[in-house]
């Protein structure tokens, strides 16, 4: 059973990239709307199908507690501190 589930998953995503690569190669804005259109599909039916199997989501805090600095603070991401915010 979950394998099945999980090869739908990976069925579904392997479409999706291929639609992605369809409209790289369009050629007629027929194409183009009618490969959006499947894509747009996909994806629905991907993230309906990944909430069936996992249903638990987990949101992150905007700031954390007990930050050093002022930026954290503002909700700065780690990844835009500066390196000295880390060492103190």
């Amino acid at each position: 059973m979950i394998s099945e589930t999980l090869a739908a998953l990976r069925i579904s995503r392997n479409r999706i990239h291929h639609y992605r690569r369809l409209l790289k190669a369009a050629r007629t804005e027929l194409g183009r709307k009618d490969t959006e259109r499947r894509l747009a599909e996909e994806r629905i039916g991907f993230e309906e199908l990944a909430a069936r199997i996992f249903p638990m989501s987990f949101t992150m805090p905007h700031s954390l507690s007990g930050s050093r600095s002022s930026e954290a603070e503002q909700g700065t991401p780690p990844y835009r501190r500066e390196r000295s915010d880390f060492c103190t």
